[in-house]
């Protein structure tokens, strides 16, 4: 399986103007038990069927040199360019040009089988239509999106490296991310493409004294101070933003610790820095550590075992005003 890029492609969901990095992986030859699920005359060479529980494995690789940086990947099925109208969709796999995420079935109440895309398909942008594309259920159809793409995503912060060499062993690295989104419908879940990123909200990192109270993690009331460091320059706290330098909305502390061991952390977003009438709470795929609206924790950190720690996300929410 290898992929190809096409750098000029445009991601709508953020912008129609902006040019991202576009993958595409294609899966071949097809499983020689196809008969099973489909005629094998329908299928050429360089098509493959994913069978039920079959799963694809992607490994990624990032390296960065001389920088710390952060990448945010997306993964979707990309969605076929045909179009065909009701009444004369493909009976063949041959009829379609653009073989892209299709499946092989007969419509509800029908007897003949026919090549449709899968309507939760996404093609990220159309000229003709100014954005992205979906499928309406069985069929053809088109229909523009700008939020039914992605299927899963993956927030990566690279560590440090010179010459392609890590850090000494003895010096660790801990991640702690997270979005500020602004929840468009209240539902308390991070929906990109619906869901607006926030910058410029303060984010602190802190840590329990042994009397109970949550204090900078990296002050000098800290039970880590001279264990921990906040390397790159926004410090403690941070900013929703990543400083104004990477990708709105997203933020991350990024810790040196220079002493192996298991590490509490929590996060506390300065409502303060919100703008007014607007409701904050972590998003619900925090819900087990939530302590209250602007507390996420305990983040439990161990060196060499997991020292990342994902989707730490706050929503906010501007309620409806009231009609009297």
């Amino acid at each position: 399986m290898t992929g190809t890029v096409n750098s000029s492609e445009i991601y709508s969901p953020f912008s129609t103007t902006t040019s991202i990095e576009l993958y595409v992986w294609r899966l071949g030859p097809p499983n020689a038990t196809l008969a099973n699920y489909a005629n094998p005359s329908q299928f050429n060479d360089d098509l493959k069927i994913l069978r039920p529980s079959e799963v694809l494995n992607f490994t990624i690789t990032i390296n960065c040199l001389n920088e710390v940086g952060d990448s945010v990947i997306w993964f979707f099925f990309k969605a076929s360019e045909d179009e065909f109208p009701s009444g004369s969709y493909p009976t063949s796999i041959d009829q379609i040009e653009d073989k892209c995420n299709l499946y092989y079935s007969k419509l509800p109440g029908g007897t003949t089988k026919y090549w449709l895309p899968l309507h939760n398909s996404y093609d990220p942008y159309d000229p003709d239509i100014g954005t992205g594309h979906s499928f309406e259920q069985h069929s053809w159809t088109r229909k523009p999106t700008t939020h039914a793409f992605a299927k899963a995503n993956k927030h990566a912060h690279q560590k440090l490296a010179v010459d392609g060499i890590t850090p000494p062993a003895e010096v660790f690295t801990f991640h702690i991310c997270g979005v500020k989104f602004l929840d468009t419908n209240g539902n308390g879940i991070w929906e990109m493409g619906i869901d607006q990123p926030v910058d410029g909200v303060n984010l602190w990192l802190l840590a329990k004294t042994d009397d109970g109270r949550l204090v900078p993690a990296d002050g000098p009331e800290s039970p880590y101070y001279g264990k921990i460091k906040v390397i790159e320059e926004h410090g403690n706290p941070v900013l929703s933003g990543e400083g104004g330098r990477t990708l709105p909305g997203y933020y991350c502390f990024n810790l040196n610790v220079t002493k192996s061991g298991e590490y509490e952390f929590y996060i506390w977003l300065d409502e303060s820095t919100l703008p007014v009438n607007y409701i904050v709470y972590p998003a619900i795929e925090n819900k087990s550590l939530i302590i209250n609206a602007t507390l996420i924790g305990p983040i439990i950190l161990k060196t060499g075992e997991n020292e990342v720690s994902y989707d730490n996300n706050f929503a906010n929410y501007l309620p409806p005003v009231a009609v009297s």
